[in-house]
């Protein structure tokens, strides 16, 4: 099989990788799997429905989910390792980036405190026309990824989303990233054409703390539009997805405000049948120390002062999230925890359609080719990209740091 991203009969994109085996993205949970080379060709005729069995019943519980079985049947893994995780001695770094995420845009109706691409944001000049989304769409296309994130600002927000999806439909994977402010029937309509899997910016269920952390931008709530609070708009998209049998992630930031309320989450996302959530640290950025100090507070969980990237606090209380979860959705309901101390393990197209990722050395972004801006090589992308905390990251494995 070549290492092209290929959609099969059941509706799961596939990648074949060196070292990897088979990667596999399923719209229809939102998750990222490798299964094991020795295995590959089975799972493949079972993906393209070639025969009626998987290699093991840990992939019908799992990759089946949505085409297969149903969601009260689902097992996730963490981390997700086909057949699981005690078949394989070692993973190695993919062949080429497993996820990118695209900015299709720099504009946004909310002005989130912790936003770590202020650096790309609301630069009206660098806002694609038709012909630049194109010509970036086919060098993301040309890194062959198994999935594509559109993201922002808000990809909803904006005239360029339906072509976008356009470009990529059937070609890779596709997720969109949004707060769900704009959404709109014709949004839901896009999603469902193209199984496109959602993921929406939740950070709480109290209307005062999720303003807080997410405000409307100040331009966006002078305009018409402004009727709603980021919550209810947050909500709204949440259950209209979900009534629509479209697959939702629920994303959201922990802070000094919201971390102790978390569990408490958690229990709401399940009872309005949520199936998958991550939790993210705030990223710490260049412009905005002093806000992420106001944001996390000023120690680690050990106390230390916190001076500059790293760890940060919320340790102890992510666990205490990994073992409730693991205790009471036993698996049915996929969770992913990460982490702030690997911070060039991503690929990020910005609006202008040059491709960065995040430096090691100084807190903001850096191009991943100078020669090559818009059209990065491999060789530039593994000189410049943590491709092994790349994989652990789209596989699951910053989970298991919690435990």
């Amino acid at each position: 099989m070549k290492a092209t991203v290929k959609k099969t009969n059941s509706g799961i994109f596939v990648r074949a990788d060196k070292g990897l085996g088979l990667l596999a993205f399923s719209p229809y949970t939102g998750l990222i799997y490798a299964i094991h080379a020795s295995q590959a060709r089975e799972a493949i005729d079972w993906l393209e429905r070639r025969r009626k069995e998987p290699p093991e019943e840990t992939y019908r519980s799992s990759l089946g989910v949505g085409w297969d079985t149903n969601f009260s049947e689902a097992r996730f893994l963490s981390p997700h390792l086909l057949p699981r995780q005690e078949a394989w001695t070692t993973l190695v770094a993919p062949a080429s980036p497993i996820l990118i995420n695209w900015f299709i845009t720099g504009m946004c109706p909310l002005a989130c405190r912790y936003c770590y691409a202020e650096d790309l944001m609301r630069d009206s000049s660098a806002e694609p026309g038709p012909t630049e989304l194109k010509r970036t769409a086919e060098s993301i296309l040309a890194l062959n990824p198994l999935v594509v994130v559109l993201t922002g600002g808000d990809p909803l927000f904006g005239p360029n989303f339906p072509r976008a999806v356009e470009l990529l439909s059937e070609r890779t994977g596709l997720i969109v990233d949004t707060s769900g402010y704009t959404f709109t029937k014709r949004h839901l309509e896009l999603f469902i054409r193209h199984r496109i899997s959602v993921r929406v910016s939740l950070d709480s269920e109290r209307p005062k703390t999720q303003q807080q952390q997410r405000p409307i931008h100040p331009d966006y709530s002078k305009s018409d539009r402004h009727e709603r609070s980021s919550l209810h708009a947050a909500l709204n998209m949440i259950c209209a997805c979900l009534d629509a049998d479209i697959h939702v992630t629920v994303q959201t930031v922990a802070t000094k405000k919201n971390v102790n309320d978390l569990l408490g989450l958690a229990e709401k996302l399940n009872r309005l049948g949520v199936h998958a959530w991550r939790v993210f640290k705030v990223v710490d950025s260049h412009s905005q120390h002093e806000e992420y100090l106001r944001l996390v507070g000023e120690r680690t969980d050990a106390g230390k002062k916190i001076l500059s990237r790293g760890k940060g606090p919320y340790q102890y209380m992510f666990s205490r999230l990994l073992k409730y979860t693991t205790r009471e959705w036993q698996g049915r309901v996929a969770l992913q925890l990460t982490g702030d101390d690997v911070p060039n393990a991503i690929v990020l197209v910005g609006p202008n359609g040059h491709f960065y990722t995040e430096s090691n050395v100084q807190v903001q972004k850096a191009l991943i080719d100078p020669r090559r801006h818009t059209a990065p090589s491999l060789a530039a992308i593994h000189a410049k990209v943590n491709m092994m905390a790349h994989a652990e990251r789209y596989l699951n494995k910053t989970t298991s740091a919690y435990r």
